[in-house]
């Protein structure tokens, strides 16, 4: 253990959290509050690397590009890739949507962040998705068989308003995981003020949003989407919408 470095460190209580997000008899909130919890445990590894490396004069670690895939089944696709994207934004990184069709297809978002951030998103997205899948379902399952019961029973209503929960409800949580991630960095930020490592995860931000820049000069935002209400506030699980204010972006078309 002597030898272990902070992420390394980190990286083992992240796995025992992972384990409890896994659960199926974690709540909702509580798995979302656990990922955000993750998050900060991350972060916080990775200010003191960033720090021991400003000390010794060296320069800060890489900025990488990542892509992440996600399956457009059920032609849920836009649902989906809003989740790595609004938590790659709360982790401080810059997201863009790339193949944004309206098809089954798979969509790509391509992340911009430091190499640790990235290696820690590869470590907790898949386990992120999967949550949101199996949780959506169980959501929308308990829906139809509660409130969603007097929906008339011609196929198609009930198939159309299953399929606007489930979507709405990925939607719901990708952005109530990332409002309560975000919540929790930034409390960790500010308590940071006065010490060696201050300004450590603004400066990161800055250099992100440069690197973004060089990278897709032109953005335009993602038309937005029609949402069941019911399936958006249970996926948020307590968090304010309106704490976000950006828009999911894509390249501009040429």
């Amino acid at each position: 253990m002597a030898n272990t470095t902070p992420i390394d460190r980190a990286n083992a209580k992240i796995a025992m959290l992972i384990n409890k997000i896994q659960d199926p008899a974690t709540p909702d909130l509580d798995a979302q509050l656990n990922i955000a919890l993750a998050a900060e445990l991350s972060e916080r590894a990775t200010v003191a690397v960033a720090t021991q490396r400003a000390k010794a004069g060296r320069r800060p670690e890489n900025l990488v590009d990542w892509d992440f895939e996600v399956t457009g089944q059920g032609h849920h696709g836009k649902g989906r890739a809003a989740i790595p994207f609004r938590m790659a934004q709360a982790l401080g990184c810059q997201p863009i949507h790339l193949d944004n069709v309206l098809d089954s297809t798979p969509r790509t978002v391509r992340i911009v962040g430091p190499a640790s951030t990235i290696a820690f998103m590869k470590l907790l997205f898949p386990v992120l998705m999967a949550e949101a899948e199996r949780r959506g379902e169980a959501a929308t399952e308990m829906y139809m068989k509660t409130t969603g019961k007097d929906i008339p029973k011609e196929k198609s209503q009930r198939g159309r308003a299953r399929r606007d929960f489930f979507r709405s409800y990925l939607k719901g949580f990708g952005l109530g995981t990332a409002i309560k991630t975000a919540q929790a960095l930034r409390a960790l930020d500010e308590s940071l003020a006065g010490k060696a490592s201050a300004g450590i995860m603004k400066s990161d931000r800055d250099r992100i949003a440069t690197a973004f820049k060089k990278r897709f000069p032109e953005c335009r935002t993602l038309s937005a989407d029609t949402l069941h209400e019911d399936g958006f506030e249970a996926g948020l699980q307590g968090s304010n919408p309106k704490l976000v204010t950006s828009d999911e972006r894509t390249p501009a078309k040429k």
